[in-house]
């Protein structure tokens, strides 16, 4: 008679469920997994170096629906359009001067099933604020405050499941200035006594 072998999991009487479902448990530890249940999908909206955000369109209704960016070098009355999102709620229009500094948002389940981009609110550098787009949430999240913010990074489908803000330091004239007289004075001290140095500028 021939003898059939078929494959299972118990070897010389040792259970090997146990020692699986303890892995599993400690490799679900060491990754995460939590970017594979958030909503939507991956997002970039960026100016290049020499733009700057002239102009932002957003549709709202109970959460945040569509985030649009205009950006637009100095001088230019036309600029690059870069969007995300969907295509409900109402469309709001924020034009302003100055470079965009401050993004206040609220995030919840704002009258859906998981975590949205509820409500919105932008502020400038010469304080110039928009209005409240969107309803409120449950967590309040303020975005920036160290620099111009110059594009917008998250997640969306429909609508805005997660946002979050690209900034850059804003120069001010004095930065880029190099006080020639303190240079020289800095530049005999430490090289006093050396032969036969130059110093161009």
């Amino acid at each position: 008679m021939k003898k059939s072998y078929g494959r299972h999991w118990n070897t010389s009487g040792f259970n090997l469920w146990p020692i699986l479902i303890v892995a599993t448990n400690l490799l679900a530890g060491l990754v995460d997994i939590s970017d594979a249940h958030a909503g939507g999908s991956p997002f970039v909206l960026q100016c290049g170096d020499d733009e700057k955000i002239a102009r932002i369109v957003v549709r709202a209704g109970s959460r945040i629906d569509f985030l649009g960016i205009e950006c637009r070098k100095p001088g230019r009355n036309v600029g690059r359009i870069f969007k995300t999102g969907g295509k409900g709620g109402t469309r709001h229009e924020f034009k302003f001067s100055g470079h965009l500094h401050t993004v206040k948002i609220t995030k919840g389940r704002c009258n859906a099933r998981s975590e949205r981009v509820c409500s919105i609110r932008f502020e400038t550098s010469s304080g110039q604020k928009s209005k409240h787009y969107g309803m409120n949430g449950s967590t309040r999240k303020t975005l920036g405050n160290n620099g111009e913010i110059y594009g917008f990074y998250g997640r969306s489908g429909a609508e805005l499941d997660d946002l979050h803000v690209l900034t850059r330091k804003v120069w001010a004239k004095s930065d880029r200035e190099i006080n020639t007289e303190k240079f020289m004075k800095i530049v005999n001290t430490q090289m006093r006594g050396a032969m036969g140095y130059a110093a161009v500028l």
